[in-house]
């Protein structure tokens, strides 16, 4: 009978875990998230309401001769991406530039600053809280 209860548990444990780790952001592809990022610009910010959420980067990587080159325009949509992650929805992009490093045949890394603005909704819920 204790086996019984111990496996129930372990199981139970096992399955929250599971489902823990399948949030609503990895359900969303990267360009579904960046489709709800705006791209502003520090003037376009003013006035807005804005919160500032941090800092974030990505970048896009050519890690064989074979793939396509490193993009900067999947680079910003990966960025985009983090801001979404974050509850976010707007991005004000300070940098996109090359890299260089043993893993890749090239590399674009982009820096910005997120934002979440009330009036700009999202899909679901506004904003994500933590």
């Amino acid at each position: 009978m204790q086996s019984i209860k111990l496996s129930s548990v372990i199981l139970f444990s096992l399955l929250v875990v599971g489902c823990k780790s399948l949030s609503e952001d990895s359900l969303y592809p990267e360009s579904y998230k960046a489709s709800y990022v705006r791209q502003l610009n520090d003037y376009q910010l003013k006035g807005t309401g804005a919160e500032a959420l941090g800092l974030v980067s990505a970048s896009d990587c050519q890690s064989e001769s074979s793939n396509e080159p490193a993009s900067r325009q999947q680079a910003l949509d990966r960025l985009k991406a983090e801001v979404y992650n974050l509850g976010g929805n707007v991005v004000v992009l300070s940098s996109c530039h090359d890299t260089r490093n043993n893993q890749c045949q090239s590399s674009i890394s982009c820096i910005g600053g997120a934002y979440f603005i009330p009036w700009q909704r999202r899909p679901g819920n506004q904003r994500r809280t933590f």
